[in-house]
């Protein structure tokens, strides 16, 4: 009976489809040198999010500026 039992759960185990969790995280910097002196830097981040037979997409972009004249 013991044997009948594992024998169910390791082809339960083979069979049974899993959820495959990828992520992936792109990062792109820019950096304007605008003529007043003034540093502008862009930051752009996508995250991927595969998940078995699905795809998610988010992101953000975040601006600094910068005074880089030195005092």
């Amino acid at each position: 009976m013991k044997k009948i039992i594992l024998f169910l759960l390791v082809i339960g185990m083979v069979f049974i489809p899993t959820n495959v969790l990828a992520m992936e995280e792109d990062k792109v910097v820019t950096v304007e040198y605008l003529k007043d002196g003034t540093i502008v830097e862009t930051i752009i981040e996508e995250s991927t999010i595969v998940l078995y037979s699905t795809q998610s997409k988010s992101g953000t972009k975040t601006k600094n500026y910068k005074n880089g004249k030195l005092s």
